[in-house]
């Protein structure tokens, strides 16, 4: 399985980068190829937030949604996403939110997608 790391310092503190990318109704605004975002439940659970968002993404003719589970931990300043249903075997993000010594924030990422293994590409 591929697995893409990163960490990128930004200008911003990681308390603000934490909720930009924890409002996840807002990604339609903002984020490249994001058409829609539906958010369908929201709960507390062992205090932090869980979301169940289904999110529709397209380039051209090719249009797929796919639902995750979202687990916002604002404490820790972590957001871990779950793959639920869609087109891929497996997907898995985690965002990690720290200050650094030099920037402002420290921004880490993991995400860990496959191929898509049950696309319809017919748009």
């Amino acid at each position: 399985m591929h697995v893409y790391e990163t960490k990128h310092p930004v200008a911003h503190s990681a308390d603000d980068m934490f909720k930009l990318v924890a409002d996840v109704e807002l990604y339609p605004k903002f984020l490249p190829l994001c058409e829609a975002l539906k958010l369908k439940r929201r709960e507390r659970r062992d205090g932090k937030d869980v979301l169940i968002a289904t999110m529709t993404v397209g380039y051209r003719l090719i249009r797929e949604s796919f639902t995750t589970e979202v687990i916002l931990d604002a404490d820790a300043r972590t957001i871990l996403v779950h793959y639920l249903d869609g087109p891929f075997a497996f997907l898995e993000n985690r965002w990690i939110f720290r200050p650094h010594r030099r920037r402002k924030l420290a921004r880490s990422i993991s995400i860990s997608p496959t191929a898509f293994a049950r696309a319809s590409w017919n748009g």
